[in-house]
């Protein structure tokens, strides 16, 4: 077993058996760990990618090695605020019509 380092708040991981390469998103600091095998040994973190704060849903497409990452804005919780909005429960509220779909690849 392995742990590494990666954003807060992951949410979704892929696996592209293909390339080999595992996909980690992180909707708290909008980033994606790309993680690759070492030879001989275990994984590691080859790249990190910025893309949004709140991308966190992931999918892949085989075929074209894309990745697909749903995203919304943070809706504010003031003038001044420093933090999102929450809903009762501590779940982040979104702007509405804010909603994206997020392409990762060539």
């Amino acid at each position: 077993m392995q742990t590494l380092e990666i954003g807060p708040g992951p949410d979704g991981c892929v696996f592209d058996a293909a390339t080999g390469l595992v996909f980690a998103s992180s909707g708290g600091d909008g980033t994606l760990a790309v993680i690759r095998p070492t030879s001989p040994g275990p994984y590691e973190v080859a790249r990190t990618i910025k893309t949004q704060v709140s991308a966190k849903t992931i999918a892949l497409d085989p075929k074209t090695h894309r990745l697909y990452l749903s995203a919304a804005t943070p809706e504010a919780a003031g003038a001044a605020a420093k933090e999102p909005a929450k809903k009762k429960g501590g779940r982040r509220r979104f702007l509405p019509g804010s909603f994206s779909v997020l392409v990762v690849g060539d």
